[in-house]
């Protein structure tokens, strides 16, 4: 079985700096940089183990865009990353929408930990 992620950040600097990362850890990378490119992604071949989506793509990550991800994607961990500080209220929104996790932005080798084969 072929374990793969699809990073969703409209910024590269992550993508470039997680990819290689993953790809030692034996992923299939593959990237997007916005919620309908993730989605086409997400159809147009088998959906990943893990989804990486920032939280502040295009606006905060509204809740319908992330309830059609993870409707798109139903067998993928969807972990949706940020950079501000949420509070627990945005972080539950987050959560009972369908996302895994919530996890720092800064936190590369938390990242890296939680996703490890």
């Amino acid at each position: 079985m072929t374990h793969s992620i699809l990073i969703v950040d409209d910024v590269r600097s992550l993508p470039t700096v997680l990819t290689p990362k993953l790809q030692e850890c034996g992923y299939t990378v593959r990237s997007a940089s916005s919620i309908d490119e993730a989605l086409a992604e997400v159809r147009r071949s088998e959906p990943p183990t893990f989804i990486l989506a920032d939280r502040m793509l295009e606006e905060p990550i509204e809740v319908r865009n992330l309830a059609r991800l993870c409707d798109a994607a139903p067998t993928s961990m969807v972990l949706v990353y940020t950079a501000r500080e949420l509070t627990s209220e945005q972080e539950h929104t987050i959560l009972s929408r369908g996302a895994y996790r919530v996890l720092d932005k800064a936190a590369i080798e938390q990242l890296i930990a939680d996703i490890r084969l």
